[in-house]
């Protein structure tokens, strides 16, 4: 895959490799400003490799924010509200969503995790 101009952008393509890839690459270098979109195709994009990268890259956002001070730019509404958006979601359509409530870090979210 060619480097996207804006992998944002690439998120959108029309070809799985291109989304797959962009997910990828904001799990490594994206912010929480990120984590919203990422969760959107974690449980709406068609294809099932493009739901486990945006998954994953959401869950890898998320653990870098797991301790002080990075914590605090995450509030605990936004905590709250992601794990409401991937607890209505069947564990089967993705499972690599377990890493997200993982490090939503959160007593909601471990419990989630131990009867999931």
């Amino acid at each position: 895959m060619a480097e996207a101009a804006d992998t944002v952008l690439a998120l959108s393509a029309k070809d799985i490799p291109t989304r797959a890839a962009a997910a990828r690459e904001l799990g490594a270098n994206g912010g929480v400003a990120h984590v919203e979109r990422l969760l959107s195709l974690a449980i709406g994009d068609p294809s099932q490799g493009v739901r486990l990268s945006s998954a994953t890259a959401a869950a890898d956002i998320l653990s870098r924010h797991r301790l002080p001070p990075r914590r605090d730019d995450i509030t605990a509404e936004q905590r709250d509200a992601w794990l409401r958006t991937v607890s209505g979601v069947d564990p089967g359509l993705n499972t690599a969503l377990f890493q997200v409530v993982a490090a939503l870090d959160t007593p909601a979210a471990v419990q989630r995790v131990l009867t999931g």
